[in-house]
């Protein structure tokens, strides 16, 4: 049987719309049809055409002074489709669900996107991030060396990186107990951290605190927000004069709640947008902090470069420079150092004690290795065999050969002169022996 032309059919009453300037609106794909105000003494009946293909239909009323005002759909009909109604349901978007028979779907939380068929939500990936709530993107890769944190709301740093040049990042990226990385356990920094985050970082009346690819949450309730991004890797407590924003941007409705007008606490990143490593240190991008500019929608970022500085000790971050809405910091640290390959390892054998050897790997320059004096080996030895091994056994030793070698050549001239003297003397008596042998005759 042939279909007749699809339309959608209502019926309706309004009472009191007059006098309270109420109104009953229809619309089909989200544009108006139609709008009725005028009181009705009977019920009214309304039929709209509809064009082949999906639709959404909405009825929408407004209710804006009397209380008495109000409209009532007696009916609904749909005509024109094989089944009497709609034909088929419509696919949820991605980042929601439905079950099914819903009028309409749900979105999912941080964290999850929705199933295969769009029927639950479901947790990310291992690999996998997701910090917005019914997100269409679904879940996000993870930037490389980095991983989903345990609620798949955002990427952390791995402990261990292995690239061209491997690195040990768990004094910065692994918490501990009270929630800040481990390296705030030692004394100096107990009081300079903030959960995950260092600082604050001084910088000409402006604060900073930076992270090491761990997200947290921060708030000072002495000042304004420029966003309400309070989940991030870096923020900054900046003076509104200092910031690329337009002045009209920085009025934030809870400034009534603030002691200081001057200063906003502005998110620098809410996303690792990577990180790259080298033989003299690494650094971290952040990205998708705070508006900056409206225009062009463009967002605070900010940069973290640390560099393997021995002699700098565990350091501590600085304000590199500001460049527009990106804010650079530098980090000088022995923990920003690589790990120690093979080559660049020193071997230390140390000299025969109590008959015993103890050897031990020594660090390179810009290098680090966890087990640097830790013992290696162990074996057994002679110390007289190692006494003759000694430079100063060496060169004593051939001192006394030199002397030797001395007193016999001087053995040696000596005892040829005196044979040469006792030579002589033979020679010189030989002629008075004849003479002497003449006077006997």
């Amino acid at each position: 049987m042939e279909l007749e032309e699809p339309t959608v059919q209502f019926a309706y009453t309004l009472h009191g719309t007059a006098t309270s300037a109420s109104n009953l609106s229809f619309y089909i794909n989200d544009v108006l049809q139609v709008s009725y105000s005028s009181d009705t003494s009977q019920v009214i009946s309304v039929l709209f055409p509809l064009s082949p293909g999906h639709h959404v239909l909405k009825w929408s009323y407004k209710h804006l002074a009397s209380a008495r005002a109000g409209a009532y759909i007696h009916w609904i009909a749909l005509s024109g489709v094989g089944e009497g109604g709609a034909p088929e349901c419509r696919k949820c978007p991605t980042g929601t669900y439905s079950q099914t028979g819903a009028s309409s779907c749900l979105t999912c939380a941080a964290g999850t996107t929705s199933s295969t068929d769009m029927s639950k939500c479901v947790n990310c990936r291992w690999f996998e991030y997701n910090d917005i709530v019914g997100n269409p993107a679904g879940c996000m890769m993870c930037p490389n060396y980095t991983m989903a944190s345990s609620d798949h709301m955002s990427c952390v740093g791995k402990t261990n990186i292995s690239s061209e040049f491997d690195y040990s990042l768990r004094p910065f990226t692994e918490l501990g107990v009270t929630g800040s990385p481990l390296l705030c356990d030692r004394g100096r920094f107990k009081h300079r951290c903030q959960g995950p985050f260092f600082g604050p970082i001084i910088d000409n009346e402006k604060y900073f605190f930076v992270s090491v690819a761990q997200a947290g949450l921060y708030s000072h309730s002495s000042y304004s927000r420029l966003d309400n991004l309070t989940m991030g890797y870096a923020f900054g407590i900046i003076e509104k004069k200092d910031l690329p924003v337009k002045l009209s941007d920085l009025n934030m409705p809870d400034e009534v709640c603030v002691a200081d007008y001057s200063k906003m606490v502005v998110n620098l990143g809410t996303r690792i947008q990577e990180m790259t490593f080298s033989d003299s240190g690494f650094t971290v991008t952040y990205s998708g902090g705070a508006l900056c500019h409206k225009a062009n929608n463009t967002h605070f970022s900010s940069v973290v470069h640390f560099h393997c500085n021995k002699a700098a000790g565990d350091g501590w971050p600085l304000l590199l420079y500001v460049s527009n809405c990106e804010y650079h910091f530098t980090w000088d640290s022995r923990l920003a150092c690589h790990l120690c390959k093979q080559g660049e390892l020193n071997l230390v054998t140390g000299r025969c004690v109590e008959s015993r050897r103890y050897s031990f790997y020594e660090e390179g320059e810009k290098c680090l290795y966890p087990s640097a004096g830790v013992l290696l080996h162990m074996e057994e030895c002679s110390e007289t065999r190692d006494l003759a091994k000694t430079w100063p056994f060496i060169l004593a030793a051939g001192a006394v050969v030199f002397l030797l070698l001395v007193v016999t050549a001087l053995m040696w001239i000596c005892c040829k002169r005196k044979r040469q003297y006792e030579r002589l003397i033979e020679y010189r008596e030989e002629p008075a022996k004849p003479q002497a042998a003449a006077e006997e005759l």
